[in-house]
């Protein structure tokens, strides 16, 4: 017989009080409750593992079966009967309820099902990419008020054009508990009043009409969510241009921003005009974390410098002005900031977009456009303390772009670069006399990739280094990366560096 001990005593496992083996039971349900695979038909959801604990014995059994608690769950499958069991035991409690890849043959089982236990639906979940799936079979879904329902996703196949005929029929009447909302392939409701309790709102391909929603109607939508909402996902949302005759009230919008009081997260993922009209009415907090994925269609005023600036305008700017880290990083064709420091908070999804608080990336750069001191245009970087550039297959950066870049980071301590040659950037670092002031003074690691270059910079470093090998100057760790074996290694140059500085690392 197990035994369990409690207090120094030991205790058969049978004769534990109910209210202990419900929390143990409790933390079996949550532990399994991962979704990693969809349901095979007609087997048991894998959200549901847990009812294997009912084979332990019979009072196991009865203890479950009367739990209401442990049914409020339902993964819907092509066993209609584990529906139905589901729903009988779960009592009058709020249900969570999931149709995801099932068949149309079984999708018009469950939805009667569905249905009839609208009344304490608490969240549903509605996934199919099936082209069988009729927008009959949706309307017949919200065809009766859903008063407890508290969160819905639905994702359709958003390529196939009768899902956006499709009209949920969600309003403030019939579903005023309604705080989350994600679409896919299905239109948002039309009606303000529907988000003035939404907490999170995401909204991608096909969750418009097929002329899209207009720049003022998603404003007003905005505007309405805005003193609850936490969470912003407005990718690939399909945002018309306005016509001429409206230019007067996009105006109007545009100097009213919308105060964020409570947002956590700002997704969006657009072309770079539509993302610019977006986010110049949003007011939001400098916390917030904010991922933004663009493409460029139209450089703003024929420049990239004018484009970034419309990318994070005025009001979106505090979110990098209070950066104590970030990362910049130049391609051939891209360009993007990354604040590292803080893990995101969606990071259980894979992916270097959810693990950073701030991400911008920039595609379809035309050649020679971004430059590196783009960013001293869009943010302070007063509070900067450590940077890492990577330039790779752009032109080199000349010395007055470094010196524009690290004059705006005069609390620099950890600069970190990855560029050929690096000769501009030592030239931009060195004072050009004894009473010159030193751009980032309080920077004392420095670390150089050099991926191999042979050319003779190693004199510029040296320059570099001895004007600033003052007490108040000097730094303390210098790392070259990638260096040619032949390049210092063993050279009167290297014993010059280490006289320089506290600690040298080769590599």
């Amino acid at each position: 017989m197990a035994q369990v001990t409690m207090l120094g005593h030991s205790t058969p496992v049978h004769s534990l009080p109910v209210e202990l083996l419900l929390e143990a039971f409790a933390y079996v349900a949550h532990s399994s409750s991962n979704r990693p695979a969809l349901p095979s038909a007609g087997a048991v959801p894998r959200a549901c593992q847990w009812t294997q604990l009912m084979l332990v014995c019979q009072r196991w059994r009865a203890i479950i079966t009367g739990a209401p608690q442990f049914w409020t769950s339902i993964d819907l499958v092509s066993n209609s009967k584990w529906v139905e069991l589901c729903l009988d035991r779960s009592g009058q409690s709020s249900v969570d309820v999931r149709l995801v890849g099932l068949s149309s043959v079984s999708l018009r089982t469950a939805i009667p099902l569905v249905v009839a236990a609208g009344s304490r639906i608490r969240s549903l979940t509605f996934q199919s990419y099936m082209k069988t799936i009729s927008s009959t079979m949706l309307q017949r879904l919200f065809s009766s008020p859903m008063p407890a329902l508290e969160g819905l996703s639905i994702s359709l196949d958003w390529r196939e054009h009768g899902s956006s005929r499709v009209d949920l029929r969600l309003s403030a009447r019939n579903h005023p508990r309604l705080r989350s909302l994600s679409l896919t392939g299905v239109p948002l409701p039309i009606e303000p009043s529907v988000y003035s309790r939404m907490k999170s709102l995401s909204l991608h391909q096909g969750s418009t009409p097929p002329d899209g929603v207009s720049f003022p109607h998603l404003a007003r939508i905005l505007r309405e969510a805005a003193p609850q909402l936490q969470d912003i996902d407005l990718s690939h949302i399909h945002i018309p241009p306005p016509p001429a005759s409206g230019s007067h009230e996009l105006d109007r919008l545009q100097s009213s921003l919308i105060h964020f009081p409570r947002l956590r997260s700002l997704y969006m993922d657009h072309d770079n005009i539509t993302a610019s009209r977006v986010l110049g009415i949003l007011d939001i907090p400098a916390c917030t974390f904010f991922h933004l994925r663009v493409g460029i269609t139209s450089l703003v005023n024929g420049s990239f410098r004018g484009t970034l600036l419309g990318l994070v305008p005025q009001n979106i700017r505090p979110i990098l002005d209070n950066a104590t880290e970030l990362a910049i990083s130049m391609t051939d064709h891209t360009y993007s900031i990354r604040d590292p420091g803080s893990p995101g908070l969606h990071a259980e999804e894979p992916g270097e977009l959810h693990l950073h608080r701030v991400y911008i990336f920039v595609s379809d750069v035309p050649a020679s456009q971004a430059n590196l001191d783009d960013i001293a245009h869009v943010a302070t970087l007063l509070h900067l303390t450590t940077l890492t550039v990577l330039s790779e297959g752009r032109p080199i950066s000349g010395a007055s772009a470094w010196g524009v870049l690290l004059s705006a980071c005069p609390n620099l301590r950890t600069l970190d670069v990855s560029e050929l040659p690096p000769t501009s950037l030592f030239l931009a670092l060195t004072p050009w006399s004894a009473t010159a002031p030193t751009l980032c003074p309080a920077l004392c690691t420095l670390s150089v990739t050099l991926r191999g270059y042979t050319d003779d910079w190693g004199k510029h470093l040296l320059s570099c280094l001895q004007a600033r090998s003052g007490p108040a100057r000097r730094l303390s760790s210098l790392s070259l990366k990638e260096l040619p074996v032949h390049s210092l290694v063993g050279s009167q140059r290297i014993r010059e560096l280490r006289s320089l500085v506290d600690d040298l690392n080769v590599s």
